[in-house]
């Protein structure tokens, strides 16, 4: 029989596994940041299906309206053309009744405009108009998250600035054809709209490009540094429910970081005279599936560490056990006795705790690959399952070691 490890070999093991564990937690979690970068906002499909939806936000077309309209008013310039048209009849008093007329034109002007751009921007064309510009512009959006400027979009200072000059001329078109023919004056020209302000963005920006790279093999690295520090821990049980502990903790943090990250923004656009209610909704939206995906990650590690500790001593734990081992004896005797039977009984007990950590360990992979809801619940209903089989499978086993837990 083997020498009972020392207190001293003990204790050095769980130092080590526990270095290990945080690293592994603190890889789990940059995995899932890396690849919500490299699937959400480096991909042109998944960044338009994230972005899609703003087209149709109430936030987001309030200050798109209110932008199009200030920019079309202002372009027309009443004051001028009744200048003109006064000059052009040279009548006495002509100029008088511009200046009167100047201010009530305008107002009406405005109305009307505001009103039909409000239109265009609740239709279905304006939707179509939006889709088609982010995916055409994604390769700029690339360019700036991984630190360039381009025609469309491009960063100044810590904005990143969309181009909506596409939706002035199509506003302007409809306009025209609604029979406002002085619109038709409007240059077309860039018109900057600031989507986002981000006070770190450079180093977003490097940090982007590191994420990009490593997105790949992270999940790989996070699972083989698990593995190694379940390995290396005394109790592999009690490891891989510390690991599980450590990623929640990590994951709860980051979600109550992102909370202080967005009411600073808040605060920023308030001060800048931004729209505060559209600002927001675009900061939600394009980190919706990275929270999600964090979010996932801790009730997932939350959900297997109360497994974990079910699976282990204490009176409540063995409680449950005693209530379940009995679900999986009466399983077993379902399945009649034969040689190919005891046969596997004897190979899923003799390494069944090896077994269950792989499967733990490929679902933390699957997981952790593709932080979603759908992929939650299938790999924890795959993993309960294959855990059970192999429970069941090792009451196949003859004497009384094969059922014990």
């Amino acid at each position: 029989m083997a020498d009972k490890p020392s207190r001293g070999s003990r204790v050095a093991r769980w130092f080590g596994a526990v270095v290990l564990l945080v690293l592994a937690s603190v890889l789990v979690v940059t995995a899932v940041v890396a690849r919500y970068a490299d699937g959400e906002l480096l991909d042109t499909d998944h960044y338009v299906d994230t972005v899609a939806p703003l087209a149709t936000d109430p936030a987001v077309q309030t200050a798109v309206v209110n932008r199009v309209s200030d920019e079309i008013v202002s372009g027309i310039d009443v004051p001028k053309l009744l200048d003109d048209a006064a000059g052009a009849v040279n009548l006495q008093r002509a100029p008088a009744v511009a200046d009167l007329l100047a201010a009530p034109v305008s107002s009406a002007l405005e109305s009307f405009v505001h009103s039909k751009v409000d239109d265009f921007v609740h239709s279905p064309q304006f939707a179509a108009l939006w889709t088609d510009l982010n995916r055409v512009a994604h390769k700029q959006v690339d360019a700036v998250l991984t630190g360039q400027s381009t025609d469309l979009v491009s960063t100044q200072g810590t904005d990143i600035v969309v181009d909506l000059g596409p939706v002035v001329t199509a506003a302007k078109e409809r306009l025209v054809a609604r029979g406002l023919g002085i619109a038709s004056r409007v240059p077309d020209k860039s018109i900057p709209f600031t989507v986002a302000d981000v006070a770190q963005l450079p180093k977003i920006q490097r940090g982007v490009r590191v994420l990009d790279r490593a997105a790949f093999w992270l999940p790989f690295l996070a699972i083989v540094l698990l593995g190694l520090a379940v390995a290396l821990a005394p109790n592999a049980r009690r490891g891989l429910l510390v690991g599980c502990l450590i990623v929640a903790v990590l994951g709860a943090i980051l979600l109550l970081a992102n909370q202080r990250v967005r009411n600073e923004y808040s605060d920023r656009l308030a001060a800048r005279g931004g729209s505060v209610p559209a600002g927001l909704t675009i900061y939600d939206t394009l980190l919706r599936f990275l929270l999600d995906g964090l979010g996932v990650i801790v009730v997932v590690a939350v959900f297997a560490a109360v497994c974990l500790w079910l699976a282990g001593p204490g009176r409540l734990p063995r409680a449950v056990q005693r209530f379940v081992g009995r679900g999986f004896d009466a399983l077993a005797r379902r399945v009649p006795a034969a040689s190919w039977r005891t046969r596997i009984g004897r190979f899923i007990a003799r390494e069944r705790t090896a077994y269950a950590v792989v499967l733990v360990l490929l679902a933390a992979w699957a997981l952790v690959a593709h932080p979603t809801v759908g992929t939650a619940i299938w790999t924890t209903v795959a993993s309960l399952l294959a855990v059970g089989l192999l429970a069941v499978a090792a009451r196949w086993a003859p004497g009384p070691s094969a059922a014990a837990e």
